[in-house]
């Protein structure tokens, strides 16, 4: 599959200044390492300018990347911004991978990809990280809401239903340990029954950094607007009735403030240089 950095208006930029490479290019992995350089899509589209791959009037058309050519999609570029997150969420990826080759060899000669699934009988000495994840009930309402599309994850979208509903006390329950781990190896290898082993599935683990990533900005976001709310109500200025004698000192009060706040050297303000 071939993958363009494309402007809105469909115009695929031609990367090949950036690289003599040309199947290199084309690689979404190859997209990904270049645009997470920078730090947004301005940041992105000066660089690409000063390249000479886009001009002036293409600074104000959105940028993404595209693949296919009759059913063509388009998926949003990542910065670096995403980058810390993609990075553990890759960490994550190689944890799964050495699982399942734990437990291979533990098959010995009996060894088949249903053998490996199948038994989980030490699961929770591994993946730490998962007891945060099943502690964090949005976020697996929201996992769960992302693979349902998918019908090889219909068990594990069911099992997040009945741990909440069941398990939800239980951090370490096994029960959403193994959903948690049949979800990821799902979303970021394919199992190739030739060489019996784990392909990384780079589109898989990227649509999933995507969603993970949002995830967090939203939830971001949501901290930021309660913080305001927080400190909207705490300083509320108070009401007095309409030409009271305490409308009036509070007023006075305001004016002594800014008196005193434009006279003052900024030097001698109490927070000054810490």
């Amino acid at each position: 599959m071939n993958y363009y950095l494309t402007l809105e208006d469909n115009f695929k930029i031609d990367l090949s200044k950036l690289n003599l490479d040309k199947k290199e290019l084309l690689s979404l992995k190859y997209i990904d390492n270049m645009t997470m350089q920078t730090n947004n899509e301005m940041e992105l589209k000066e660089y690409l300018k000063s390249k000479g791959l886009i001009s002036d009037n293409d600074m104000n058309k959105p940028i993404c990347i595209s693949y296919g050519n009759k059913d063509k999609r388009f998926i949003p570029v990542l910065y670096a911004r995403d980058k810390v997150t993609i990075d553990n969420l890759k960490k994550l990826s190689d944890d799964i991978k050495k699982y399942f080759e734990y437990r291979k060899q533990n098959c010995h000669s009996n060894f088949s990809y249903e053998s490996i699934i199948g038994n989980y009988n030490d699961i929770t000495s591994f993946f730490s990280g998962f007891e945060v994840l099943a502690g964090n009930h949005k976020f697996l309402i929201e996992l769960q809401r992302y693979i349902s599309g998918n019908p090889k994850q219909n068990v594990n979208a069911n099992d997040i239903a009945i741990y909440i509903n069941q398990f939800s006390d239980d951090k370490k329950s096994k029960y959403i340990y193994i959903a948690l781990f049949e979800i990821f190896i799902n979303l970021f290898y394919k199992f190739d029954k030739e060489t019996k082993e784990l392909k990384f599935n780079y589109k898989g683990f990227r649509d999933f950094c995507v969603f993970y990533c949002n995830y967090k900005r939203k939830l971001n976001n949501k901290k930021t607007e309660d913080l305001n709310e927080e400190i909207e109500e705490e300083y509320e200025e108070p009401v007095f009735p309409p030409n009271s004698e305490e409308e009036s000192r509070y007023f006075e009060y305001l004016e002594r403030l800014n008196e005193i706040a434009s006279n003052r050297p900024i030097e001698d303000h109490t927070h000054y240089g810490r």
